[in-house]
């Protein structure tokens, strides 16, 4: 699995790139579901930031940097048995390495 987590400007953060690994969901979805989060301007400007990575194609595609607040407030939209146990692990390691 790659990194979860990684360094920007100084910040702990993850991606929907990433996120979209560890929960077997499709990039596309997860950015779509990022969206359609219900949450105050305020708090999408200081937790998710648009950014981008290059796809196995060599096109540059869109992905969100978020940090731990905004980690933590989207997974937990991926409810459910399965997904709460990996919600748990995801948030646990997360904590662990900040």
């Amino acid at each position: 699995m790659n990194q979860l987590v990684f360094i920007q400007n100084g910040k702990t953060v993850t991606d929907s790139f990433t996120v979209a690994k560890v929960f077997g969901k499709e990039h596309k979805r997860v950015m779509q579901d990022i969206r359609e989060l219900e949450c105050s301007e305020e708090f999408r400007q200081h937790n998710f930031v648009l950014s981008s990575y290059w796809s196995k194609q060599n096109k540059e595609l869109p992905k969100v940097n978020m940090t731990r607040d905004g980690f933590t407030f989207f997974v937990m939209r991926y409810t459910g048995t399965e997904k709460t146990v990996g919600e748990y692990r995801v948030t646990k390691t997360y904590l662990k390495l900040i």
